[in-house]
């Protein structure tokens, strides 16, 4: 998987939570005996702030991430819950051909839960 090292850029961090590429090869995973097809795939992954009013900026929230930060912001000297959490909040399923160790045969994996659909603050 191609993707930055240790801390997300400077410009994903100013940026509201959302989605972001994420391309996977499979020649990289060690993969490429076994995956026929597809040999490339975008998966995506979720980056970026989750404001204090999460709403008011247009980013999906959970309800429990809205308290959450509203409590945060009230607390002066208690211990505070940190911020909600830029997440994927919806996923989907997606198919790879492979090739069994009897030659000529394939099948089709099913993984779950791979692809990011959509992000939000939780």
């Amino acid at each position: 998987m191609r993707r930055q090292r240790h801390n997300k850029p400077a410009s994903q961090l100013s940026q509201l939570c959302q989605r972001y590429d994420l391309f996977v090869d499979v020649q990289r995973l060690g993969w490429a005996d076994t995956v026929v097809y597809p040999r490339r795939f975008n998966i995506r992954y979720c980056a970026g702030r989750c404001p204090l009013v999460v709403r008011e900026h247009g980013v999906d929230a959970s309800n429990h991430a809205v308290l959450r930060a509203i409590v945060r912001g009230s607390r002066r000297r208690e211990p505070t819950p940190p911020l909600p959490c830029c997440v994927a909040t919806s996923l989907r399923p997606m198919n790879l051909l492979y090739r069994h160790k009897q030659p000529g045969h394939f099948d089709i994996w099913q993984l779950n839960d791979v692809i990011v659909d959509t992000c939000g603050c939780r």
